[in-house]
């Protein structure tokens, strides 16, 4: 005969008798869950870039592969300026004004941990940062 049931008297015995199969066949393994060990966001070196003839702008690529997740995988590459979205994904393109500019890489792993790194980002003529005559 079989009959339902449920709460913690029914629910005991099953776990117990999961656990212990799940010890049987793995007589050394513990079963206190491993914590979450944070990535690590990569977002490049510093740059310098120039703008090129008349143009107020300059194309600049970001590059987070060096980032990686110790213990998981890496599922979001978020690029920010002053907190303000600008990019996501791993290597992006975007186009910068001339001045300096301060972007956050954020990287979230598949545990939803996340870190961030800075990058500066320099833009002017000719890749001094606007220093030329005034």
């Amino acid at each position: 005969t079989y009959g339902g049931g449920d709460g913690t008297s029914f629910a005991t015995p099953l776990v117990s008798g999961y656990v212990g199969l799940l010890l049987s066949q793995n007589p050394g393994a513990t079963l206190a869950p491993q914590p979450n060990i944070l990535p690590v966001a990569i977002a490049g070196p510093d740059q310098t870039v120039a703008v090129k003839g008349k143009a107020s702008t300059s194309t600049v690529t970001l590059d987070a592969s060096a980032s990686y997740d110790p213990d998981g995988t890496l599922v979001s590459y978020q690029w920010l300026e002053d907190d303000t979205p600008i990019a996501t994904g791993q290597t992006i393109s975007v186009n910068l004004p001339m001045g300096s500019h301060t972007i956050t890489l954020r990287v979230t792993d598949d545990d939803q941990a996340s870190s961030e790194d800075r990058v500066i980002i320099e833009v002017g003529k000719r890749g001094g940062g606007g220093g030329g005559r005034k």
